[in-house]
């Protein structure tokens, strides 16, 4: 399977976000390059549910039939309390993780991702607050 190229990835919202948002779809097109295995890439959300207008890049590896990659808006964005989308270009956005293996019927990868959303401090330990979902990617 050769990475390199243009993909289009729809991801699907899932745990960690209120009841509003858990099944809205997002999408977004990037441009992979692979070199031994590792890959980089670049990109933007295109239509959906959340849209981030700032680029991306991603930095991961692929092994075979497995991806794995993590993604990083170059600024942040954010749902508050009543779900409405807040755009905070000062810094760059948490790292979003995708796992995901490929399906050779459909031709297209298919997997899991999830972000940290907050970490604090609960007495000696530390609590995360997740969100995760699904993504399917196809090549142009």
């Amino acid at each position: 399977m050769d990475i390199n190229g243009n993909w289009t990835c729809t991801l699907i919202y899932g745990t960690g976000y209120s009841e509003d948002i858990v099944g809205q779809e997002l999408t977004f097109e990037l441009k992979i390059s692979e070199s031994n295995g590792v890959i980089i890439g670049s990109g933007r959300d295109v239509s959906g549910f959340g849209l981030n207008p700032s680029e991306f890049t991603i930095k991961g590896f692929i092994d075979e039939a497995t991806i794995s990659f993590i993604k990083q808006y170059k600024s942040n964005a954010y749902f508050d309390l009543d779900d409405k989308l807040i755009i905070d270009a000062k810094e760059p956005s948490s790292e979003i993780t995708y796992n995901g293996i490929y399906n050779a019927e459909t031709n297209q990868f298919e997997g899991d991702w999830d972000i940290l959303i907050e970490q604090r401090q609960f007495g000696d330990s530390w609590l995360d607050d997740e969100c995760v979902g699904t993504w399917i990617m196809t090549k142009h």
